[in-house]
């Protein structure tokens, strides 16, 4: 029997909720998906974010759990319409100032120029730009377009980037065929 292994979803249309939608729910069981240092790097390398340093501690492992955990309650309360926890906003903060500058003056001549810098981001540059992705995602989203997936058994949340917005699934080749089989399921009245 092949045991299911969740993998990364990148449905949530901003690096925040992606980082957010690392702990998924797999057969009624919620796995965090960062929980280990080859986690953590393997779902930075899918997430794409640049050379990151490969000098991560348990510490910095925890600190983006926490980071992860607050950003999660933060649109949640967004959803909701509720008040943010103060605490919440508080993570987020402190990891904005840690946000890279990914750029760096260079000179060819008597010409000057700035270039993105490639070099392997720290832990706190990584953390402090998931933090300002999640700044901007608060700020500039209508929170009617901030969704958690409708189907029962998910935890994913996304932005719904949709005309309509109307958007309901975190993925329909998943969440939202389960949905439309076990509607048509129900309507046959199990008939076979």
């Amino acid at each position: 029997m092949k045991k299911d292994t969740p993998s990364f979803q990148f449905v949530g249309n901003d690096t925040s909720l992606d980082l957010v939608n690392t702990r998924v729910m797999t057969h009624g069981v919620v796995h965090d998906l960062i929980n280990t240092d080859a986690g953590r790097a393997a779902w930075m390398a899918a997430a794409q974010l640049g050379p990151v340093a490969n000098a991560w501690s348990d510490n910095d492992n925890r600190q983006l759990q926490r980071l992860r955990d607050a950003i999660a309650q933060l649109v949640a309360a967004a959803i909701d319409g509720s008040e943010a926890a103060a605490a919440d906003m508080t993570i987020v903060n402190q990891h904005l100032g840690e946000r890279t500058n990914a750029i760096h003056l260079t000179a060819q001549g008597a010409q000057f120029r700035l270039e993105e810098d490639k070099g392997p981001k720290s832990p706190d540059a990584v953390m402090g730009d998931i933090a300002d992705s999640a700044a901007h995602l608060l700020v500039e989203t209508n929170p009617k377009r901030l969704k958690r997936c409708a189907h029962p058994d998910c935890v994913l949340v996304f932005r719904d980037t949709s005309k309509s917005g109307r958007r309901r699934w975190c993925d329909m080749a998943t969440c939202g065929n389960r949905a439309k089989v076990a509607a048509f399921r129900a309507g046959a009245g199990g008939a076979d």
